[in-house]
């Protein structure tokens, strides 16, 4: 049986248009996991930003209610610990 020198150019054809379709698939693949763990990191910084800004957002309120008790003279508070100063000169770097 003999092979006509056009099919095996046409099958040397298809398999180069086989590789390059590979190739892409491969390009688009990396481009699409790339994409995703960018994604992945945008979520997880965007969570860690809320964890943080929620973080400092308890401090204000407990500061702000700490503020609230030593300008009131409550003795709950031990103000050698934590005098009214002190926690307005914390309030005020959050």
């Amino acid at each position: 049986m003999a092979i006509d020198v056009s099919t095996l150019d046409q099958v040397a054809h298809v398999d180069h248009l086989l590789s390059q379709n590979q190739r892409e698939i491969n390009r688009l693949n990396f481009e699409l996991t790339r994409t995703n763990r960018a994604e992945e990191v945008s979520d997880e910084r965007d969570e860690s930003r809320q964890a943080g800004i929620t973080t400092a957002q308890s401090r204000v309120d407990a500061l702000a209610a700490q503020l609230g008790l030593l300008a009131e003279g409550t003795p709950e508070h031990n103000t050698k610990s934590l005098g009214l100063g002190a926690a307005q000169a914390n309030l005020a770097v959050l």
